[in-house]
């Protein structure tokens, strides 16, 4: 027999949203196990009300990041340019760091408006 759970908004939260510092904590908590898991009607929609607002946060962050880097850089982009980008990310000011962090991994060697364009397109700013 499954246990049951009430969630908070926190861990839905930081389920939710791969960029959240909390998310790998709140997967291995909500698949750790066979318990069944139960919010309120409250906490959802404290969820969905600040779940708009995190998206908002986020694009904003990858917009700023899009801007600084089309400033900064032009033609193909090195590692160096790859190192550097990813280490002038601020983690305290930019929301969306761990997802900008990890899209850079492959760059190296692409254009700089294409590598701007597809991180424009996967947070689909038109």
């Amino acid at each position: 027999m499954a246990d049951n759970a009430f969630l908070d908004k926190g861990v839905i939260l930081g389920f939710c949203f791969f960029t959240d510092p909390h998310h790998r904590e709140c997967r291995e908590y909500l698949f750790n196990g066979e318990t069944e898991y139960f919010a309120t009607k409250q906490v959802e929609d404290i969820f969905r009300n600040a779940k708009d607002s995190i998206i908002e946060e986020h694009r904003n962050g990858v917009l700023r990041n899009i801007q600084r880097v089309k400033v900064n850089y032009e033609g193909e982009l090195s590692e160096s340019d790859i190192e550097e980008i990813q280490s002038e990310i601020d983690r305290d000011e930019n929301s969306a760091w761990r997802y900008l962090e990890d899209f850079y991994d492959d760059k190296a060697g692409r254009g700089v408006y294409e590598v701007t364009d597809e991180l424009r397109e996967a947070f689909v700013f038109s």
